[in-house]
């Protein structure tokens, strides 16, 4: 415990500095914790901080602290045994809220979402419950290269993974750096597991397994090698595939007809926080056309809401929302450690 508590203090420091800067007085100042990136955010505060002028007649400012979702989870868990929770809002993984959650239960508190009524909202998101809520979604899916990987080629299915074409060609985030890889390995492991069978499982990791794919930290290294041609395919996030594309990279993604499972971002509440009641307003507005527009904008996460604009994607793709299984996060939180074991043994 001795080496954590200046950890904990290192971010304290920090916040500190972040807050000390030039505040017009009367203005309210919150916290947001947040593993999206430093960009990806900016619309959302943006468009936050206008609401709340334009809807109270009152100013807040909000603080952006971002780390990466295994070392957000870390923080707060440390902030939480040091009973020095910094964070107003927390906008992370799903599954890490459950964790955190679940290590220091009433972490966070119980926020009161009207938001979640509208049948705009997706169904999967109102009938998620459990601790946050749900205000983005990024299904997994298969990046491609389009002149290393000819249209008879393209995979259609997860199985087609399977192929001995694909032999060093595929990549993937290494579940214990990177959150989104425990999105595909539920639902290849668990949910195709028990829909479908063989050849899903875990027998799915070791058959891939033996094609030698390359695991990276991070989902935006394994874009990179797909945009320049170092690997064909790769499992990733659906908007991360959208942005390489946009930016002029010869990528496009496959919906496989098994479907998807999607990386939950969700927001939270700590139960320490004294301005808790900014942060119900927070959330609200997340939930709103308005948040998930400005959500949208950051991240191009799928809408959790049927009645938001969005920008035709970068090439043709058939996403279908009805086919987003939703993860269990729960499962997720508790067979975390297992599963990156499991993982290091049947990738070898």
């Amino acid at each position: 415990m001795r080496r954590r508590v200046p950890a904990v203090l290192a971010v304290v420091i920090a916040l500190a500095a972040m807050t000390t800067s030039c505040t017009a007085p009367g203005t309210r100042q919150v916290v947001l914790y947040q593993s999206l990136s430093p960009t990806e955010i900016v619309p959302i505060v943006d468009g936050f901080e206008e609401y709340y002028e334009r809807t109270t007649g009152e100013r807040v400012r909000v603080r952006s602290f971002h780390q990466a979702g295994g070392d957000l989870r870390a923080t707060m868990g440390l902030e939480a045994r040091a009973e020095s929770v910094q964070a107003d809002i927390v906008i992370t993984d799903i599954s890490d809220v459950t964790a955190l959650e679940t290590e220091s239960p009433g972490l966070f508190a119980p926020v009161d979402v009207p938001a979640l009524a509208d049948d705009a909202i997706n169904e999967t998101v109102r009938e998620a419950g459990g601790v946050g809520v749900i205000s983005g979604l990024q299904p997994y899916v298969i990046s491609y290269n389009t002149r290393r990987v000819s249209p008879e080629e393209v995979p259609q299915s997860w199985a087609d993974l399977l192929d001995d074409r694909w032999q060093f060609r595929i990549g993937m985030g290494d579940p214990e750096t990177t959150n989104g890889a425990h999105v595909p390995l539920w639902f290849l492991t668990q949910y195709l597991g028990e829909e479908i069978g063989p050849p899903f499982g875990w027998e799915f990791y070791n058959r891939l397994g033996q094609l030698r794919p390359r695991t990276a930290g991070s989902h935006d290294a394994i874009q990179a090698y797909v945009n320049q041609g170092e690997l064909d395919l790769g499992v990733l996030g659906y908007g991360t595939v959208v942005s390489a594309a946009d930016d002029g990279n010869p990528v496009a993604a496959v919906f496989p007809e098994e479907g998807a499972a999607a990386l939950a971002t969700a927001t939270a509440i700590p139960a320490t926080s004294d301005d808790r009641d900014i942060g119900e307003i927070f959330v609200n507005w997340m939930m709103s056309p308005e948040g998930q527009a400005a959500m949208y904008e950051g991240t191009n996460y799928v809408p959790i809401r049927d009645d938001v604009p969005t920008d035709p994607p970068p090439f043709p793709i058939d996403l279908d929302l009805d086919r987003i299984a939703a993860i269990d996060s729960v499962w997720v939180a508790e067979q975390r450690v297992t599963n990156i074991d499991r993982f290091r043994r049947e990738l070898g």
